[in-house]
């Protein structure tokens, strides 16, 4: 079985962990607040991409 650090869920899910480290740890007072917009900004990107992916492809 391959190790999950190795596969792309695990690269991703290393590479967003690492982030939320990092903003806790920059922004101690108000993690709470920096995680969550940091999840609402990922969201919308993850919502928008999708629609702008055709374009780009034309």
């Amino acid at each position: 079985m391959l190790n999950p650090k190795y596969s792309k869920q695990g690269l991703t899910t290393e590479m967003q962990l690492a982030a939320q480290n990092y903003l806790v740890d920059a922004f101690a007072l108000y993690a709470a607040s920096v995680i969550s917009a940091a999840t609402i900004i990922r969201s919308v990107f993850g919502a928008i991409l999708p629609l702008a992916g055709q374009p780009m492809y034309d």
